[in-house]
């Protein structure tokens, strides 16, 4: 009852009370119905889903975390699953003392399964000091398995001006 109840308080303290958190009430109804789901799963539901409403944070395991910059996102509860709907932001994965960020991605996340299903974004390489306007990735329609912190994209248009004079697709 302890996370339970310390969910319920973060709700209440970042006021994201109305839908998303009658939708996580029927996720986590549907799950404490369900006598095959133990008990640790309903936990790190909890904690996760706390751990979204408090810091942004999509997903996270021992070496990594995946939170997004806009704190503005939805909880729907369709098909007997809990999803995430975020609107534009800025998407992080923080792993072994690094990071990358997509920019300017929007997307689903699917708690039960850990993935994001996401539309347009950029990847760029500021890190390695390469400027962005001439070292970019434009992201379309994409998978991430977040319970990792690499991914790949097949569907990008590339733009390296050091060693092309046209963006490859």
């Amino acid at each position: 009852y302890h996370t339970y109840f310390q969910t319920y308080f973060t709700f209440e303290k970042k006021a994201f009370w109305n839908e998303n958190y009658n939708n996580l009430n029927q996720a986590f109804k549907t799950m404490l119905d369900d006598r095959k789901i133990p008990l640790r799963h309903l936990i790190t539901f909890l904690k996760q889903t706390k751990g979204l409403v408090a810091d942004n944070v999509l997903a996270s395991g021992p070496s990594l975390k995946w939170v997004c910059r806009n704190p503005n996102f939805k909880l729907l509860f369709q098909n007997n699953e809990l999803k995430v709907e975020v609107g534009t932001t800025d998407l992080l994965c923080f792993a072994q003392g690094d990071s990358v960020t997509i920019s300017a991605t929007k997307g689903t996340f699917f708690l039960a399964n850990q993935m994001w299903e996401g539309q347009g974004g950029s990847v760029f390489w500021e890190k390695s000091k390469f400027n962005p306007q001439e070292v970019n990735a434009t992201l379309f329609g994409y998978r991430l398995d977040m319970t990792k912190s690499q991914f790949t994209i097949d569907s990008v248009r590339l733009l390296n001006t050091n060693y092309f004079s046209y963006p490859l697709y």
